[in-house]
C-alpha cells in the first residue's frame, strides 16, 4: 500500500513540464558570466544580487535585479556620474514567452538595454526543487569579444 502511495505522488512530479514549474515569482540568487574557451567565470551583479523574475501562466514575464554593491547617491540631485553608475548596475525587462523542450523564448517589448527590445532572447531553462536555472546560449561579449554564456539562478519564492 505505501509503495503504491509513493509512485503515485512520484509520478505527477516528474511528469510536470517546464511550461507549468516555471510559472510563479522567482528571487535572484546569482548571475555568472563564463568565458567558454577559458572556463573564467565573473558573478556579474555580486555575490547577493537582489531582484525578482515573474513568470505568468499567460505567457507573460517581468524581471528587474540590481547588484549588491550599488552606492547610493549623495543627494535627490544626481549627477551623471551617478546616473551611470547606478544605470551599470541593474537589469529588467518584459515580454512575453514560450516553452519548446527545454529551451524558454521571451520576446522583449521593453528592457535595460533596447537592443533586446523587440528581439527574442532564448535560454536553456531548467527547474530543480526550487530552483529556476536560465543559461543563454553561447554569444560574443559585447565587451570584449570573446564567446561566453550567462547563467542566471533563480529561488522560487511563490
Amino acid at each position: 500500500m505505501i509503495g503504491a502511495f509513493t509512485l503515485t505522488v512520484a509520478y505527477p512530479v516528474a511528469a510536470q513540464d517546464l511550461g507549468t514549474s516555471i510559472v510563479g515569482t522567482w528571487k535572484i540568487t546569482s548571475q555568472v558570466r563564463r568565458e567558454i574557451a577559458s572556463g573564467t567565470t565573473v558573478k556579474i551583479f555580486g555575490e547577493k544580487p537582489a531582484g525578482y523574475f515573474v513568470v505568468t501562466k499567460g505567457g507573460r514575464v517581468i524581471w528587474f535585479f540590481v547588484s549588491d554593491n550599488r552606492k547610493a547617491p549623495a543627494s535627490a540631485n544626481l549627477t551623471d556620474a551617478e546616473r551611470a553608475s547606478l544605470f551599470r548596475s541593474l537589469a529588467g525587462g518584459s515580454g512575453t514567452y514560450k516553452i519548446e523542450g527545454k529551451k524558454m523564448t521571451v520576446r522583449y517589448d521593453t528592457s535595460w538595454h533596447q537592443l533586446w527590445t523587440g528581439t527574442d532572447v532564448v535560454t536553456d531553462a531548467e527547474v530543480s526543487g526550487t530552483t529556476l536555472t536560465l543559461t543563454t546560449e553561447p554569444f560574443k561579449s559585447p565587451q570584449d569579444g570573446k564567446d561566453v554564456t550567462v547563467v542566471t539562478t533563480w529561488e522560487r519564492v511563490e
